[in-house]
């Protein structure tokens, strides 16, 4: 559990978990946008007993990090929520290690985009956002990441001096980032020529075959 304060003058209203539900149920068409962090809360509640580091550890970025370096990344994180296809890193930002923060994707689908906005990837609860730019092997972020589909998302914010400090007592964690990174590249080479097969054998013969201005 975390504790939120205020830094000015607040107005708040808080809304019970089952009026939040029964107001979903009533609402069908809203339902979609909360699927996923109604399904994170109930796992959460679940484990509310235990540790973040614990519960890091199940994350499949960090799965093979020690407990003691965790605990170290969590000192500082903070909990991000994005809407629908709201941006999580965007394309040109400039990227200073120890400053640049790191994230960790908890709900939702978020999906990489180049320069011209074409899917390079979708990524999926436990992946890492942005590790490139945290560790400072780019000086720029490389991609677009926002949300994907219709729903919110839940982003693990590692801070960037909290990153710095444990890979500077843990040096030896920094490979596993960069192992990372480099299945990362890896697996957005493979969507990507997954996605030009489509276009070249697939859309573009199909494209072939609509006749968009009829010959008289």
């Amino acid at each position: 559990p975390n504790t939120v304060r205020a830094q000015t003058m607040v107005v708040a209203q808080s809304v019970r978990r089952r009026h939040l539900v029964n107001y979903l149920e009533k609402f069908e068409g809203h339902s979609e946008r909360f699927t996923s962090l109604l399904k994170e809360g109930k796992l959460s509640q679940a484990n509310s007993v235990e540790r973040l580091p614990n519960k890091m550890k199940r994350w499949n970025c960090f799965r093979a990090a020690q407990l003691p370096f965790l605990e170290m990344l969590a000192l500082k994180a903070e909990d991000e929520f994005f809407a629908p296809n709201e941006l999580i890193i965007k394309i040109g930002e400039e990227c200073h290690y120890g400053q640049t923060p790191l994230y960790v994707l908890l709900a939702g689908k978020a999906v990489i985009e180049d320069e011209m906005g074409v899917m390079q990837n979708v990524l999926g609860p436990g992946e890492l956002i942005g590790e490139g730019g945290a560790l400072g092997l780019a000086a720029t972020r490389g991609s677009n990441v926002r949300i994907f589909g219709a729903g919110c998302a839940h982003c693990f914010k590692i801070t960037g001096p909290s990153l710095e400090d444990a890979l500077n007592v843990f040096a030896e964690e920094h490979a596993t980032f960069e192992a990372l990174q480099h299945m990362r590249i890896e697996k957005n080479m493979q969507f990507q020529a997954k996605r030009q097969a489509w276009m070249t054998q697939i859309a573009m013969p199909a494209l072939e075959k609509v006749t968009l201005f009829p010959e008289d």
